[in-house]
């Protein structure tokens, strides 16, 4: 099922086979989503850099709004609760394995924007990097992962932009387990060269 904005004239583009102003929902909404990634090669790199762009999310938003440190908690709670609260209402179990595989990240993210204010580290030089994390992630993603292995790249549309952003957390969480060691590795690895 999907939402389509209620117009005879958008009708046509609003089909999946046009996909233009489409906002895909519920399951039919990871269904798309995992339609894209289809090559083994594309998912490994997926659960292991999605954390990264989660990290760079949960760090640049409370800094990009100027919200103090110790209240940053409640930025990167409300994203998770959100997201999952979401996901709860077509998929529970989904809901809280993504609520678990994306704790890490929200809290080595917390962990930096606190200890970032008794740094001489700016605001700014602290949201320039944690774009960084993300640019870098979505670039190895986007451009390599889904350039080299997928026979369809995903598409630039405002519709698979949307899907992506919704459900990649939910997508992260359901492949965590059967690629693990891509998973967990390297973002244990990169918390511990940055809470070293």
């Amino acid at each position: 099922m999907y939402m389509v904005i209620k117009s005879s004239n958008l009708y046509e583009i609003s089909m999946p086979s046009k996909n233009l102003l489409t906002i895909w929902t519920g399951q039919f909404g990871l269904e798309v989503y995992e339609e894209i990634h289809n090559d083994e090669r594309n998912r490994i790199l997926h659960t292991a850099f999605l954390p990264f762009v989660f990290y760079g999310v949960f760090r640049g938003i409370p800094t990009l709004f100027l919200i103090p440190a110790k209240y940053s908690w409640i930025i990167i709670g409300a994203i998770i609760s959100l997201y999952c609260g979401y996901y709860a209402t077509f998929d529970q179990e989904g809901a809280i394995l993504s609520a678990i595989t994306t704790l890490p990240t929200a809290v080595l993210a917390y962990w930096h924007l606190y200890e970032c204010e008794y740094k001489s580290m700016s605001r700014f030089q602290h949201f320039i990097r944690s774009v960084g994390y993300l640019a870098g992630s979505l670039f190895l993603l986007e451009v390599v992962g889904h350039s080299l292995f997928e026979d369809v790249n995903s598409r630039m549309t405002f519709s698979y932009v949307t899907n992506a952003v919704i459900y990649s957390p939910l997508y992260y969480a359901k492949t965590f387990v059967e690629y693990i060691p891509y998973s967990f590795l390297p973002t244990l690895a990169f918390m511990n060269w940055q809470l070293s």
